[in-house]
C-alpha cells in the first residue's frame, strides 16, 4: 500500500519502485483489444482524453488541498490545558486569498470528477467488456462497419455468422476479408424482383404506407413517373389517395397525376376501394397513396389495417426515412408488420452519410428493398434497389451516386 502523505513524488518514486523499468507499461484505462499488434494504451476520443500531466497536476492540487485543511483541523480542535503555563499560542486563520483558492480547486475537482463519470457513462462498459480475440481480418471489417455506423450489437452478430463462413486464410488478411463480407452480405441482404405488370389478373396494385414525413407522396410521384413515362414500355397508371387528413395531399397528387398524364381518385372509405378498383380494370398499374401513421398508435394502425384487408392481393411497401436513427426505424418496421407488408423503400439517401443503419435493417430484419430514392427529382432521383448500392459505400465511404439511370431505360 502506497503512503497516503508521500505527495504527489513520493506516488511517483513508488509507482516505479514497484514497477521495475523490465515491466511493461500499462495504460490505466485496460480494454481486450483486437488484431494481431502488440498491446497498447487504450486511444479514447481526444475531447475526452485526460494527459497525464493532467492528472498529475489534479493530485498536486488535491495533496495540498488535504495538507491545508488538515492544518485547519489541527488549528479548530480542541486545545489540551497544559500541565505547565506555555505563551499563548498564535491560531494561523486562513486569508481570503487561501480561501478563495480552495475554492477554485474544488471547482476543477469537482470537475474533473464529473468528467470521468461521463467518460464511465460513455466508454465505461465498452472499455470494461471482454471480448474475445478477433483475427485481423475480421477486426478490419468490424472497423468498417462502425465506420459506417452499424449498431454494435449488429456488427458483433454479423461477424459472429460471418466467422464461420469466411475461408481460413481470410481471417488475418484485411483485404480478403474485406473482399469477402461484401460477398457474403449480397447473398444474405433480399432484394425485391421486378413487378410482373400487365398480367391476366387485372391490374398490378400497390400501396404505400409508414410514418408522416417519409416521402410517400413524392415516391408514389417517381414510381409513376419512372413507369409511366417510360419510352420503352409504358404502363397506364391511375393514382389512389387515402390521405384526406394531410392539408394539401390531394392537390399534391392531383399535380403529379396531370403533369404524369395518369388518373386519379381520392378514396375516403375502405368500402370504396373495390368499387375504385374496378373502375380501372384496363390499366396495368394502381399506385395507392395512404396517410401517414405514427408507429406508436395502435388505433391508426387498426384504421390503416382495415384498408389494408380490402386489398388482398397488392404488394405493401414500407417507406422509410435514411434520415432516421437506427432503433426507431427498427420499431417502425416491427409496428408495421402487424399490419403487413412486403418489402422497403428508402427515401432520402442524399441526406445522409452513414448506411450503416440501413444495412442493419435489412439484415436484422430480414425484409427485402424494393427502391431508393435520392431528392427530389421526378423521376431521375428513384432507382430499384439492389447491392450495388451498398457496395461501394459500405467500406469506402463514397457520396450517393445517381448517375446510372439505366432502371429507366431498361422498363
Amino acid at each position: 500500500i502506497r503512503p497516503a502523505s508521500a505527495g504527489l513524488h513520493g506516488i511517483q518514486a513508488y509507482n516505479r519502485q514497484a514497477h521495475p523499468a523490465s515491466m511493461r507499461n500499462v495504460h490505466g484505462l485496460r480494454s481486450n483489444q483486437e488484431g494481431s499488434d502488440e498491446p497498447h494504451p487504450q486511444k479514447i476520443l481526444d475531447d475526452q482524453c485526460i494527459a497525464s500531466d493532467q492528472i498529475d497536476e489534479v493530485l498536486s492540487e488535491l495533496l495540498a488541498v488535504r495538507e491545508t485543511r488538515k492544518r485547519q483541523e489541527k488549528m479548530t480542535a480542541p486545545l489540551r490545558k497544559p500541565a505547565v503555563p506555555e505563551r499563548p499560542i498564535k491560531t494561523e486563520i486562513p486569508s481570503p486569498v487561501e480561501n478563495s483558492r480552495l475554492d477554485v480547486y474544488e471547482q476543477r475537482l469537482n470537475e474533473m470528477f464529473e468528467l470521468l463519470r461521463n467518460m464511465n457513462k460513455r466508454f465505461g462498459t465498452t472499455l470494461e467488456k471482454e471480448i474475445p480475440d478477433v483475427p485481423n481480418g475480421l477486426f478490419q471489417v468490424k472497423k468498417k462497419l462502425l465506420e459506417i455506423e452499424t449498431p454494435l450489437e449488429i456488427a458483433d452478430q454479423m461477424l459472429g455468422e460471418l466467422k464461420h463462413d469466411i475461408p481460413q486464410g481470410a481471417l488475418q488478411r484485411p483485404e480478403q476479408a474485406l473482399r469477402h463480407t461484401s460477398s457474403w452480405l449480397e447473398k444474405t441482404l433480399k432484394f425485391s424482383p421486378d413487378p410482373q405488370f400487365k398480367n391476366n389478373g387485372g391490374p398490378k396494385v400497390i400501396a404505400l404506407i409508414g410514418p408522416t414525413g417519409v416521402g410517400k407522396t413524392t415516391t408514389i410521384a417517381k414510381i409513376a413517373a419512372s413507369y409511366g413515362l417510360n419510352f420503352k414500355n409504358r404502363l397506364s397508371i391511375a393514382l389512389f389517395t387515402l390521405d384526406t387528413y394531410r392539408i394539401g395531399a390531394t392537390d399534391q397528387l392531383q399535380q403529379y397525376a396531370q403533369i404524369i398524364d395518369v388518373d386519379m381518385e381520392i378514396v375516403y372509405s375502405p368500402e370504396d376501394i373495390e368499387a375504385a378498383i374496378d373502375r380501372h380494370l384496363d390499366k396495368d398499374l394502381i399506385i395507392i397513396d395512404t396517410a401517414g401513421r405514427c408507429q406508436k398508435d395502435a388505433a391508426e394502425l387498426c384504421e390503416l389495417g382495415n384498408f389494408l384487408n380490402r386489398l388482398p392481393r397488392s404488394d405493401k411497401y414500407l417507406v422509410l426515412s435514411a434520415t432516421a436513427k437506427y432503433y426507431d426505424m427498427l420499431e417502425t418496421v416491427q409496428c408495421f408488420d402487424r399490419v403487413g407488408f412486403d418489402h422497403i423503400i428508402y427515401t432520402k439517401t442524399d441526406e445522409t452519410n452513414t448506411y450503416g443503419p440501413l444495412l442493419a435493417i435489412l439484415f436484422s430484419t430480414g425484409k427485402s428493398l424494393a427502391y431508393i430514392t435520392n431528392g427530389q427529382k421526378v423521376p431521375d432521383d428513384f432507382r430499384k434497389a439492389s447491392f450495388d448500392f451498398f457496395q461501394s459505400r459500405l467500406f469506402s465511404g463514397a457520396a450517393p451516386s445517381f448517375e446510372d439511370n439505366s432502371f429507366l431505360n431498361d422498363l
